[in-house]
């Protein structure tokens, strides 16, 4: 977004360990905050996160608590937009052992509980009308489930698994366009797969740079419905390389390299 816009003009404070995410036309955002200084007792600073809605141009003190209060102060969040800007996403972290995680139709001003106080891991992403959702539920190597937005309210037992486990663990899930893309860590190095939105396996991503095979991937970037996609490569025999994979053929070139001099 502009930084620079006339309008940007005030700072939000205690935004430690934020997650963001704006709407669509860029008027505002959602975001996670800790709370203010005196809000809470001395010590409990970093903790008692809320979800807020800031509108662009107001000031940060009117923001709107859209998710967290009554809940245990340890709780943190993740938080998403669907592409049309209906659908919200929170994801509420227990430690690192349990997620919940729930829905805000905008539109209809409503909740729903898509998951809740099953003792798993669960990562969830919309992409057209469907949830995406990364799983250890009875799968420690994870799998990946899909459920539509309209029947995400009905339990995990709706749920359909894609892509089921394997022996190495799935890290990551990204849906760009009409694929689904898989980050995998195979024997300590990152693996970059390609699926359908059905959970067929298309392809690995693939470079003639032998130590593209040794690497560790991360920072994977895109648009949702784009047709490219961007990631950094890092291994012990080169510095950061940055990738763009080109959609859908999957050609892969280096799209800048990063060095480190050593003085």
């Amino acid at each position: 977004k502009d930084l620079h816009h006339p309008k940007c003009t005030r700072k939000i404070p205690c935004v430690n360990f934020c997650d963001l995410t704006w709407l669509p036309d860029s008027t505002g955002f959602y975001y996670t905050r800790m709370p203010i200084p005196g809000a809470v007792p001395a010590g409990d600073e970093y903790y008692y996160q809320r979800v807020y809605f800031h509108k662009i141009g107001e000031n940060y003190k009117n923001d709107q608590v859209i998710f967290g209060e009554g809940r245990e102060k340890e709780d943190e969040f993740g938080i998403e937009l669907s592409a049309d800007g209906r659908f919200l996403s929170v994801t509420a972290y227990k430690g690192w052992v349990r997620t919940d995680i729930y829905l805000f139709d905008r539109q209809e001003n409503k909740w729903t509980t898509i998951v809740e106080n099953i003792e798993a891991i669960f990562k969830a992403t919309m992409h057209r009308g469907f949830i995406y959702i990364l799983a250890d539920y009875k799968s420690p190597n994870y799998k990946v489930c899909v459920v539509s937005i309209k029947d995400s309210g009905k339990g995990i037992n709706h749920w359909e698994t894609i892509i089921k486990e394997k022996k190495y663990p799935i890290q990551e899930i990204h849906l760009i366009s009409d694929y689904l893309f898989i980050l995998t860590l195979e024997n300590a190095v990152s693996r970059l797969k390609i699926f359908t939105l059905e959970g067929r396996f298309l392809r690995d991503i693939k470079s003639s740079d032998k130590t593209f095979n040794l690497s560790s991937i991360s920072s994977l970037g895109f648009e949702e419905e784009g047709d490219e996609l961007f990631f950094s490569s890092q291994s012990f025999f080169n510095s950061v390389i940055i990738y763009r994979v080109k959609i859908p053929k999957f050609s892969i070139s280096i799209w800048e390299k990063i060095s480190f001099p050593i003085k």
